[in-house]
């Protein structure tokens, strides 16, 4: 398993290098230099610039303090599972027993699971009854595409947010569900457009347990996930 971490103080050659990364498809010098201007004021106040054009950013990336676990091995009671990708603070304290590793590992916070072969309802159940089970993860992200032919991009995209803050009266987890592909799950064609789709991760979720003297950083709250971006990479099978 390969971690990675980022750190929150981003020097400004950082900084002018990523948002110079995201504008290589600008026309002009100008244009670029002015979008560098609106950028930079997210990285100094965690806020979005109207005319920052992030729509049109390949990478968007600022130091979270989290760490990047990607398909990290956990176990319990005899099972173990995998999630696609998963996300914790670094500095979450370690738990006195039940623990990501069956010991004293803690748990993520967020947790991804992407399904094209296994069933919706097999990866619901990992994700409700192992994942965000009491006492693990208290975000997960479900994305199910609809198995396809080879040679063709998936049509059919369906995604859900689980937050364990969000239940039913009967206290049962409640996902919100996203259609974000071409064609919904009926088989009607659909064509969701930029910000029609977004997941948004409270900062309080995805920092859930830190401790209390533990500053969060100065992030949009909540932090929005624009499903339009996922649909356009698995489109172009970037991965």
């Amino acid at each position: 398993m390969t971690d990675s971490f980022i750190s929150w103080n981003m020097t400004d050659s950082q900084n002018t290098a990523a948002t110079s990364q995201n504008t290589q498809g600008l026309c002009t010098d100008a244009e670029i230099d002015k979008l560098k201007k609106y950028r930079n004021y997210w990285w100094k106040t965690g806020n979005y610039h109207p005319k920052a054009k992030w729509e049109e950013a390949s990478v968007k990336s600022t130091n979270l303090g989290i760490l990047s676990s990607g398909s990290m091995s956990t176990k319990s009671r005899g099972s173990g599972k995998e999630a696609d990708a998963s996300y914790i603070p670094v500095v979450k304290p370690q738990v006195n027993n039940g623990g990501s590793d069956g010991s004293n590992q803690p748990w993520p916070n967020l947790v991804v699971e992407v399904a094209y072969s296994e069933t919706e309802a097999n990866i619901k159940n990992k994700v409700e009854n192992y994942w965000l089970a009491t006492g693990r993860a208290h975000d997960a992200i479900v994305i199910k595409l609809k198995p396809i032919d080879s040679a063709t991009a998936p049509s059919c995209m369906t995604a859900w947010h689980y937050c364990t803050n969000v239940r039913t009266a009967a206290g049962a987890l409640n996902p919100t569900m996203y259609e974000f592909g071409t064609v919904d799950r009926q088989g009607n064609l659909i064509n969701p457009q930029l910000g029609q789709n977004v997941i948004y991760i409270q900062l309080n979720c995805l920092y859930h347990e830190v401790p209390a003297n533990f500053v969060i950083p100065p992030l949009p709250n909540p932090i929005p996930i624009d499903l339009f971006h996922a649909r356009f990479a698995i489109e172009h099978c970037i991965v």
